[in-house]
C-alpha cells in the first residue's frame, strides 16, 4: 500500500528469501508489479539492482535461487512441524499464549497452572451450559457482570496478544467465544495439538483436521471442570448448523456500532449483538437482502460511472497535451 500511494520509491533486502519464498510471486512482483509502480527493488547478497536489469529477475540464475529458496522454505516448514509434534507428545506446551483460565508456569513456560483471575469464568460458563443455559444468554450474562474477554484480559496486562476479530469495534463475549470454550478439552487437564493446520500444507490460512489426528497428552495440567461437567455442557449446545433459516455469517456486510458481521436470517440481514446485551445500538440493524443488495448494485454502478468519466477525462487530456507539444 504505502509503494502503491508513492511512499515508497525503494525496496531493499539482504537477499531475495528476505522479501519471499514464493518463487513465482516474487518473479510476478519483480517484473510487472514494481516496474508499473517505479519502484526499484535493491537485493544485497544477490548483486541485484531493478534500475540495472529493466524490469527482469535477473535470468536464470535469480528464477533457480529463488525456486531453491521455496523448496527450502517448505523443507524448514515440515521440519519444525515434526519438532513441535515431538515436544507436545513429550508434554510441553509450546504456545505462545496460555488457554483462557490457565496462566504459564513461571518456573517452566512449558507447563500450564489455574489462573484464579479468570479460572472461575470457565467454571461458571461450564456450570451454567450443564444447567440448560443457551450459550447467547451465558455471553449476555457475562457481558452485563462486565468480564473481560481473553483480549482484552490479555491487553489489560499488556500483553503482545492477537486479535482475531480486529475488524470487531467492541470486544465482548459473543456465542463463537462461549461454544468455542465448552468444546476446548484442554479444560480437562489434556494438552491437545494439531486441531488445524495452515500455511504451505493446505494452501489455505487454516484447515481444521479430523480428531483421529490429533496429538492429545492426557493430565497434562489441572483440570477446571470434570469430564461429566464437560460432558453435560457439550449436549446441551446446539450445533449452528442445524438451526433454521440461519445461513452462513457474511464476509462482506458488518455491523456499523459493532463491527461484527450482520447474519441473514429469513430474508433480512441483522446484527446479532442483541443476544449478547439486552439494550445496545445494534437492535435497530435490520434491512432487507434484497435491498441491501440493490444498494450494493447501485454503488458498483455508481463507481463504475465514475471510473469510466475519468478514464475518457484522462484520455482527452493527454491527446490536448500531445497536440500542445507538436
Amino acid at each position: 500500500e504505502a509503494a502503491r500511494s508513492g511512499g515508497i520509491n525503494v525496496i531493499a533486502v539482504k537477499d531475495f528469501s528476505r522479501f519471499g519464498r514464493d518463487y513465482l510471486e516474487v518473479g510476478r512482483y519483480l517484473e510487472f508489479i514494481f516496474p508499473v509502480m517505479q519502484v526499484r527493488f535493491i537485493s544485497v547478497n544477490d548483486n541485484y539492482d531493478s534500475n540495472n536489469q529493466a524490469g527482469a529477475t535477473g535470468g536464470m540464475g535469480m528464477a533457480l535461487k529463488n525456486l531453491v529458496y521455496s523448496i527450502y522454505s517448505r523443507d524448514l516448514a515440515k521440519k519444525v512441524r515434526t519438532a513441535q509434534h515431538t515436544r507436545v507428545k513429550n508434554g510441553e506446551f509450546i504456545a505462545s499464549f496460555a488457554p483462557y483460565g490457565y496462566r504459564k508456569d513461571p518456573e517452566d513456560p512449558h507447563k500450564l497452572l489455574a489462573d484464579a483471575e479468570v479460572a472461575w469464568v470457565v467454571q461458571k460458563i461450564f456450570q451454567m451450559a450443564a444447567d440448560g443455559t443457551k450459550v447467547s444468554e451465558i455471553a449476555r450474562y457475562l457481558n452485563e457482570m462486565e468480564v473481560p474477554t481473553k483480549y482484552l484480559y490479555h491487553k489489560a496486562k499488556g500483553d503482545n496478544f492477537p486479535c482475531i476479530y480486529s475488524h470487531t469495534k467492541i470486544k465482548l463475549w459473543d456465542c463463537s467465544m462461549i461454544s468455542r470454550t465448552i468444546k476446548n478439552q484442554v479444560y480437562l487437564g489434556k494438552l491437545v495439538w494439531n486441531q488445524s493446520k495452515c500455511g504451505i500444507d493446505t494452501g489455505k490460512k487454516q484447515v481444521k483436521q479430523p480428531e483421529e489426528e490429533w496429538i492429545v497428552y492426557e493430565n497434562h495440567h489441572q483440570p477446571l471442570v470434570t469430564q461429566e461437567v464437560f460432558d453435560k455442557a457439550n449436549r446441551n449446545i446446539i450445533p449452528r448448523s442445524s438451526r433454521k433459516g440461519i445461513k452462513q455469517k457474511n464476509k462482506m456486510f458488518f455491523c456499523g456500532y459493532c463491527g461484527k458481521c450482520l447474519q441473514c436470517r429469513s430474508g433480512r440481514y441483522s446484527c446479532r449483538s442483541c443476544v449478547q446485551q439486552k439494550k445496545n445500538d445494534c437492535q435497530n440493524v435490520s434491512i432487507s437482502e434484497k435491498t441491501l443488495h440493490e444498494a450494493v448494485t447501485c454503488q458498483i454502478r455508481n463507481m463504475i460511472s465514475v471510473l469510466a468519466d475519468k478514464r475518457k477525462a484522462i484520455k482527452k487530456q493527454g491527446k490536448d497535451s500531445r497536440k500542445t507539444v507538436l
